[in-house]
């Protein structure tokens, strides 16, 4: 056999094996992609285990707010908007910037902000709280809640706070939570969440 009918049988049996090789081979699934779209916990479902932060404003229907974002420090599969909890702390830096306080703390629930500092004095006292209490940040914006003299009952809030709670701090959250009536609050330091309230438990806090 010539060299050429060589190549010409080579060529044609390179071609049949091509062929077997597309049949038999399965394509890549979808489930195998790669990207933001393949479960890498950036706009991923992660169903049951997800931990709503209350946004700090009204947000339409679609607008894609409270994707699931995952960042170290936040509970399992906890859901956070992303952009609110960066934009909070970022006003709350602008607020120890200018003040020159140590911490700072925002408390969102219902339409309404409550802007506190570790500065505050001249708070009365909240029922059921350390005396103390409203001297701290997040006293401090608890105490303007209840001084707005809107009914939060039943409401979800969201308390973020510069640095963790102490654990004074801790126990009167829950106690001042409990006497505005809140459903359920999240309390979130720039570490990730913090812990969450309810009637039923007070403020247990994320491993």
């Amino acid at each position: 056999m010539t060299a050429r009918r060589w190549l010409v049988f080579l060529s044609a049996a390179i071609a049949v094996i091509a062929a077997l090789l597309a049949v038999l081979l399965p394509a890549t699934p979808a489930s195998a992609q790669t990207g933001p779209e393949a479960g890498n916990g950036i706009g991923a479902s992660h169903p049951a285990v997800i931990l709503t932060v209350r946004v700090s404003h009204r947000v339409s229907a679609g607008e894609g707010r409270c994707e699931p974002v995952w960042q170290a420090g936040l509970a399992s599969g906890a859901c956070v908007a992303a952009e609110d909890t960066g934009d909070a702390f970022a006003g709350l830096n602008v607020v120890r910037s200018d003040t020159g306080a140590a911490v700072a703390a925002r408390l969102d629930v219902g339409d309404e902000s409550f802007t506190g500092t570790n500065l505050a004095r001249g708070n009365a006292p909240i029922k059921g709280t350390f005396s103390f209490f409203v001297q701290h940040a997040e006293g401090d914006a608890f105490s303007q809640a209840l001084s707005n003299g809107e009914d939060f009952t039943g409401q979800s809030g969201t308390l973020y706070v510069t640095r963790a709670p102490c654990g004074f701090c801790v126990s009167s959250i829950s106690a001042t939570a409990r006497s505005m009536g809140l459903s359920d609050l999240t309390i979130v330091t720039p570490d990730g969440v913090f812990g969450v309230y309810s009637p039923e438990t007070g403020v247990i806090r994320e491993p």
